[in-house]
């Protein structure tokens, strides 16, 4: 009623409270400053009509003088606290401006709040900061600062603003305050449907947001263990340090972008000096792995490779992981696998993936049990996707579209590494090919004499040694096996290596029948019945695969065809599937033609060395028959010149008239001598020839020649 009141009788008063039994009379008197009714004064008796109107005057003198003290004690009230709000307010800029770190100036704010919105000894229960990202709220500061800890046990470190927490979907006052960017004063929080308690014994609690502009980025929240513990002054109080706190969130995003920018160039120069400093792949994509995980601030990196539709894994940071990934999930077929992971559908749409959870994930494979959030951007040359670079770590929500666009420039750096290291690889590689070609080509030419069999295991040694598969360390074995087409047979000729052999090697030489009926046949001799290549990625599914050499699991054949004819077939076998591609076939296909060239020169090289000793037996016989010719000719004179000299002393003897019975008995047996000589001239043997085999020509015409020079009529 803002006027005094006198009571004679409180028994029969209507308002009276009992408070005293042997209270019979009361006098009240209103309070006022100004116009307003601040309180009251009032005196109670035990007598019945104790108080007169003088009483009541000198109770209304001495109301006046409580309102004026009253008054003056609010005004020093509100002056303390305006003072506390400054000092809280400078603390704040003082913590703003004093750090660069986001989490410490949180942590001082939170403190400043819960200073702001006590008084004296009366403090707050305690203070908390969130900040939001999309739908997702996160308790980063507390007061006192073990308050945060407590927090996480009992509430978890995050609250998602659309699902809430528990089976009643609570997102707490705090959470309510973010979502819907208006403050919230709350004078009994057990009355309140989103309120979680972090301390049971908390009744009061006041939370305001925090803004950039429109935006909602975060709140700061105050709580108390009595009700009714805040007011306006104090929201206002607090709306003043949220100001504070999102200049300071601002300075802080403006710092950290700032440094992760000179961090991402710094990385992305680091990764471009890998580029340009080596040209071996393993070395360059081990170091990009490296640069994509302080990039983005992640647990760890990995870099997959695309072969054909399989994703292979070529490099991890750190570097433990890639064994690891290797073994528990192996490689990664995105046309055929059902579940192909975050890298494989980012692979297959040929787009970043920035996933905050990836429990959520339908194509997430479960590797690191402790992983959450995932970032994965494809690395493309052009359109085309050549591979995928991948960053994981514990937390949500740990990779932003900052650290989406870091990766992405550093994909690009990646694409260039593997096309420089591609390229390189396959010159080195068509080096190494060609120096096979040369060194067996070159053996081949100058060598005529050197046997099939060696000259064929140095063709295969080149082949093992220079041909290197797509994957892996290089060839496990090679072997050259040849065909009898008349036994329809083939036979093991050469292997390399022989030590990785010492099992097979009685199988050396042993024929084998090429006959499907029989049983298998094996991809050689596929290879000889189709007379094409064979290229076999993993034989342990090839029908007619016969097991040689227990690691293999890739293997190429070519056939050694001399035009319709098959000779053989040459093969390479590697211990990884799919290990060979069209580049090692036609580096192949080139030595098989020199195993051709090979099996031919030796039969080529017999057969010259058989016309050889034709041609030189043959010259042996002209230049014999022409010697034997000369001594003919020779003889038969001398048989002649006996012949006429016989004739001759013939008839002188018939001049003389004597008895010459005997002597020309004598002379007509020299006569006939004489003419069986010239008719059948015997050659006499020369001192080479006897006991000889073979004919030596120089020695024969040597000696001939003397003889003819010693004899008339050659002698002068």
């Amino acid at each position: 009623l803002s006027r005094p009141q006198r009571v004679a009788d409180v028994t029969k008063d209507p308002d009276y409270l009992f408070s005293h039994a042997e209270t019979h009379s009361e006098l009240a008197v209103p309070i006022k400053v100004g116009g307003m009714v601040i309180g009251a004064i009032n005196v109670e008796h035990r007598d019945y009509d104790a108080f007169d109107l003088e009483h009541q005057y000198a109770l209304e003198a001495l109301a006046a003088q409580a309102g004026i003290a009253i008054y003056n004690a609010q005004l020093y009230a509100g002056v303390q606290r305006q003072a506390a709000v400054l000092e809280a307010l400078y603390g704040a800029g003082r913590a703003v401006t004093g750090s660069v770190d986001l989490n410490e100036i949180l942590n001082r704010i939170a403190e400043q709040a819960a200073h702001l919105t006590g008084y004296k000894d009366d403090q707050t229960g305690f203070a908390n900061i969130m900040l939001a990202t999309g739908a997702k709220a996160s308790y980063v500061a507390s007061y006192p600062r073990q308050a945060l800890a407590k927090i996480y046990e009992t509430l978890g470190k995050e609250v998602d603003l659309n699902k809430g927490i528990g089976r009643e979907g609570r997102i707490g006052i705090i959470g309510r305050v973010i979502k819907t960017g208006t403050p919230q004063l709350v004078n009994d929080v057990t009355q309140n449907a989103d309120y979680l308690a972090a301390y049971q014994e908390i009744r009061s609690e006041l939370a305001v947001p925090i803004k950039i502009g429109d935006e909602v980025i975060g709140a700061i929240n105050v709580e108390h263990p009595k009700h009714y513990a805040f007011d306006q002054e104090h929201l206002q109080a607090l709306e003043h340090l949220a100001m504070q706190a999102t200049i300071a969130v601002r300075m802080a995003q403006l710092y950290e972008q700032e440094r992760r920018q000179v961090a991402a160039l710094e990385t992305l120069h680091r990764a471009g000096r890998a580029v340009t400093s080596s040209l071996n792949l393993d070395e360059i994509l081990s170091s990009i792995a490296e640069q994509a995980s302080v990039l983005t601030n992640a647990a760890f990196s990995n870099i997959e490779l695309l072969v054909g539709d399989e994703l292979v894994f070529k490099a991890a940071y750190p570097p433990e992981h890639l064994a690891k990934l290797r073994k528990s999930v192996s490689s990664i077929n995105i046309a055929r696998d059902k579940q192909i992971g975050v890298i494989g559908r980012a692979t297959r749409l040929g787009q970043s993936l920035r996933i905050d959870d990836v429990t959520q994930h339908p194509d997430y494979i479960n590797y690191e049990s402790s992983t959450h959030s995932q970032l994965a951007v494809p690395i493309k040359v052009g359109a085309q996707v050549i591979g995928v670079i991948s960053v994981e770590d514990p937390n949500y929500r740990a990779f932003d579209a900052e650290d989406q666009r870091d990766l992405e420039a550093l994909a690009a750096w990646a694409a260039s590494a593997i096309q420089n290291a591609r390229q390189y690889e396959t010159l080195r590689r068509q080096s190494q090919h060609q120096a096979a070609v040369y060194t067996a080509s070159k053996v081949i030419s100058t060598e005529l004499a050197i046997e099939q069999k060696k000259l064929l295991n140095l063709i295969l040694e080149q082949a093992v040694e220079r041909i290197k598969p797509t994957k892996g360390e290089g060839c496990c074995l090679g072997t050259i096996q040849l065909y009898n087409k008349f036994t329809n047979e083939i036979h093991i000729e050469g292997v390399y290596p022989l030590e990785a052999m010492k099992a097979k090697e009685n199988g050396l030489g042993e024929r084998r029948l090429l006959d499907r009926s029989a049983g298998k046949i094996g991809i050689s001799g596929r290879t000889i019945l189709e007379q094409k290549a064979q290229r076999v990625a993993d034989v342990q599914s090839d029908a007619d695969y016969l097991e040689f050499y227990p690691p293999t699991r890739a293997q190429l054949s070519v056939p050694l065809l001399e035009g319709d004819t098959i000779l053989g077939v040459l093969s390479l076998e590697s211990d990884q599937v799919d290990a060979f591609d069209e580049e090692n076939e036609q580096a192949l296909q080139a030595l098989a033609e020199l195993s051709i060239i090979a099996i031919q020169n030796p039969r080529q090289y017999q057969a010259l060395e058989n016309t050889k000793s034709q041609v030189a037996a043959r010259t042996s016989l002209a230049w014999m028959g022409m010697a034997s010719s000369i001594w003919r000719h020779t003889i038969a004179n001398h048989a002649t010149t006996i012949e006429d000299l016989v004739l001759l002393s013939l008839r002188e003897m018939k001049k003389v008239s004597l008895p010459l019975d005997r002597p020309t008995a004598y002379l007509n047996a020299i006569k006939e001598m004489a003419r069986k000589i010239r008719e059948a001239p015997i050659t006499a043997p020369l001192s080479v020839e006897e006991g000889a085999e073979s004919v030596a020509i120089n020695e024969l015409l040597r000696e001939r020649v003397k003889q003819l020079q010693q004899s008339e009529p050659f002698a002068s």
